[in-house]
């Protein structure tokens, strides 16, 4: 839910190129501004293009953090943690705690472009570019997970019509957790990554939101005007609403594997 809805909201960011230039379809995010405090310079703030996947390394990295993203489909985790199976031993919790990682740069990002930036500025930041190099790598990176649930589903689907059920409730064995110490632990780490990167997607959505009125441009007065209530109401809407949608879908599913669990016996008792 983090990794999404911080994706939506640097897509509302990218596409107001109206309101602080730019171009969409190049992922330029217009001009990044950061306060000149040297008194001996004429214009408060210094400004430069701030535009995503430049021909550099650090670009290439943030992709690859957030491709982390397709350890997170159960099939892929499996898979991975499995692979070299017998020869090696299975590695689920080091599989888990890899997937978790997914969940740093964005977090370290966003505390660092608050310390670096005053808040009145954080939309002009480098954050949206950075940030939108994870997310289309997170976003790549479920892509390929679920293309790879699909092709895992239909080969079980066809391996239980040809065994009669058995190798689809082993390949069922192979995702669920062994609930183990170790492993209950990374999974509680996982589950508070996830939180981190919730938490940080509601404060960018604020943030942006605090600073979306600033003109990005080397004469800008210092934190005039930057805060815009609709854009702030808008975008914390994002992270919220995908939020409670997320909630009452496993709710359902909650509910629908609960009465799928009872047998006919039960249910006329």
């Amino acid at each position: 839910v983090g990794g999404l809805s911080l994706s939506l909201e640097l897509a509302v960011r990218l596409v107001c190129a109206g309101r602080f230039g730019g171009f969409p379809a190049a992922f330029d995010f217009g001009l990044k501004c950061k306060e000149v405090h040297a008194r001996s310079f004429d214009v408060p703030y210094e400004c430069e293009p701030n535009s995503s996947f430049l021909p550099e390394f650090n670009s290439f990295g943030h992709c690859v953090q957030g491709g982390l993203s397709i350890l997170l489909l159960p099939p892929v985790e499996a898979a991975a943690a499995s692979a070299g199976a017998p020869r090696l031993p299975p590695r689920r919790p080091l599989v888990v705690l890899l997937s978790s990682l997914v969940a740093v740069y964005p977090a370290y990002n966003l505390v660092k472009r608050t310390v670096t930036y005053p808040v009145h500025s954080f939309a002009t930041s480098n954050f949206a570019n950075n940030a939108a190099e994870w997310a289309m790598g997170f976003l790549l990176g479920l892509s390929c997970g679920v293309a790879a649930t699909a092709v895992h589903a239909g080969r079980a689907g066809a391996a239980a019509r040809a065994t009669g059920g058995k190798e689809r409730a082993s390949a069922a064995q192979v995702a669920r957790p062994r609930g183990g110490r170790v492993e209950r632990a990374s999974l509680a780490f996982r589950a508070c990554a996830g939180g981190v990167l919730f938490a940080a997607s509601v404060a960018a959505a604020a943030l942006f939101g605090a600073s979306w009125d600033t003109d990005a441009s080397p004469d800008q007065e210092p934190g005039e005007g930057a805060f815009d209530a609709a854009a702030t109401v808008g975008l914390c809407l994002v992270p919220l609403s995908l939020a409670a949608m997320a909630v009452r879908l496993r709710r359902r599913r909650g509910a629908e594997g609960a009465g799928a669990s009872l047998s006919p016996s039960d249910s006329a008792g």
